[in-house]
């Protein structure tokens, strides 16, 4: 390698990482071409099923135990409003290594100091536009009438915030979504990087599909209303799982009814075939300036959406896997060994950023979560590779302790405020049945009452033993003191004084 690569990062607001996955009815043909030249990370997740934490873990490798942020940096209950003292990001390495920065779209790390504190330049969209649309879904010769489904007509009353869970947008729009802007300020941001000389790195992140899920007439004419099939997890009672899951479906989702819920993932789907759309516009410009060899793509979201599984929408508390699943593939021409590979080694969201330090040459900080992933690029296993990964929640604004470790094989869930779950993801990969409530070691459900609660056989008990013991350990590493020993918060079932995995 005589130089280290250019850096392109795309990352969608709220995209799960099922619609990327080959054989999925979501059409994203620019995300399948950019898997096929490169490469795949099957199991990446995000460390937090929010924005503000998850991208703060993205930009500095640290759980949010670390980098201080757990919520929404703009909220009044924000536990964190900046990064945590002395945490940095891997921007100003990257600069101080001769990296010129530029920036396109959302933020969500700090709402005290913007990108250009941290060395990057944010670029504007010009007009006219860079670059036109690319003719995935044509506009009709003639426009289609656009009328919103009732259907997604949600109202709240008191809340000042959106009535509508989704939006249809008439074709001649496209232009007019809320993520259009940014991607031609991220093609300005390209085509004036590599007009200057030595290595660049650009992030472009428009919010689609975030919530509400809003895409051109179009888009969802890719998408027949018939052939939306709902998750394997619709029909989830959530009998067995926390009430705030049961909370949310009950007082939300299910007054969209069934035809509603196809519509709104119709919707969805539209909104990142959009996505994918806009992605192809980005890699036709690194084309167009002759830097896709030595470019290193990225598209990666900061976390999922629950896109009906267990019956749920967007984002939040709830540990299903939807919402922390993330897609995260990789290309580059000139350093990835064997491209169209797929690895299924556990990928955090915090890896990237010493992957980026890594490719630079720069040394990554001590004591930071994430780990480079250079070795998978040149088709090498590293050594000691993680075994588990983990998710840290604090409840957002509802202030809900939850702590997630998962396994390829398990997954526990530590509740603060309601009872405990535990998957067999082996037997059970849509998580249907918890095997941690309450009655699943009683004989009967009348009998739950009368047993320790919650409990479980010696075998699930001893699953449970050891993903504590790997937790517990992460969390000395990563200072997570989310509770003490005082009978009334000390309530995870085995606690941090276990012997060390």
């Amino acid at each position: 390698m005589t130089r280290p690569p250019n850096i392109l990062i795309v990352m969608p607001d709220q995209m799960q990482a099922d619609v990327t996955r080959p054989g999925h009815p979501c059409q994203l043909p620019n995300v399948q071409r950019l898997a096929a030249e490169g490469l795949r990370f099957s199991n990446a997740s995000t460390s937090s099923p929010h924005c503000c934490p998850s991208r703060a873990a993205f930009f500095t490798g640290h759980l949010p135990s670390r980098h201080g942020i757990w919520n929404s940096i703009d909220s009044p209950k924000a536990f964190g409003r900046d990064l945590a003292a002395g945490i940095g990001t891997f921007a100003e390495p990257l600069a101080a290594a001769g990296y010129r920065l530029g920036f396109a779209g959302k933020w969500h790390v700090s709402a005290l100091r913007g990108v250009e504190a941290f060395g990057w330049t944010r670029f504007a969209a010009v007009t006219p536009p860079l670059m036109p649309r690319r003719p995935i879904a044509p506009t009709p010769a003639i426009p289609t009438p656009v009328v919103d489904d009732p259907a997604g007509e949600l109202p709240r009353p008191g809340w000042n915030g959106d009535t509508r869970i989704f939006k249809t947008l008439p074709a001649s729009q496209g232009e007019a979504n809320w993520g259009w802007d940014t991607i031609q300020s991220g093609v300005n941001a390209i085509r004036t990087l590599a007009a200057g000389t030595g290595p660049w790195c650009a992030f472009v992140s428009p919010d689609p599909p975030h919530d509400p899920y809003t895409a051109p007439v179009n888009y969802l004419d890719l998408y027949a209303r018939d052939g939306v099939e709902l998750p394997a997890s619709f029909a989830d009672t959530l009998e067995d799982k926390p009430r705030i899951a049961q909370r949310q479906r009950r007082q939300l989702w299910d007054r969209l009814g069934e035809a509603g819920n196809r519509e709104c993932l119709r919707h969805y789907w539209a909104s990142c075939s959009l996505v994918d759309n806009w992605l192809g516009m980005l890699l036709d410009t690194l084309d167009a300036t002759g830097q896709a060899d030595d470019t290193l793509v990225l598209f990666v979201s900061d976390h999922g959406d629950y896109a009906g599984a267990h019956g749920l929408w967007c984002k939040g508390i709830a540990a299903f896997r939807e919402a922390y699943a993330i897609p995260a593939i990789m290309r580059w021409p000139a350093g990835i060994v064997r491209p169209g590979r797929t690895v299924d080694d556990l990928v955090s969201i915090a890896d990237f950023a010493p992957t980026f330090l890594a490719l630079a040459g720069v040394s990554a900080p001590d004591g930071i979560h994430g780990r480079s992933l250079t070795p998978f690029l040149a088709a090498q296993q590293p050594q000691d590779w993680r075994e588990v990964l983990v998710g840290q929640v604090n409840g957002f604004e509802l202030h809900y302790t939850q702590r997630v470790i998962w396994s390829r094989e398990w997954k526990y869930v530590f509740n603060g405020h309601d009872f405990d779950e535990l998957y067999d993801l082996r037997q059970d990969p849509h998580e249907l049945v918890n095997l941690a409530y309450p009655t699943a070691g009683a004989a009967s459900a009348a009998d739950a009452d009368h047993v320790a609660w919650p409990r479980l056989s010696t075998d699930l008990d001893g699953v449970r033993q050891r993903l504590l013991r790997h937790f517990w350990q992460i969390a000395r590493d990563h200072g997570d003191h989310f509770a003490n020993s005082y009978w009334t918060v000390g309530l995870a079932p085995y606690g941090p004084d276990m012997p060390r995995a």
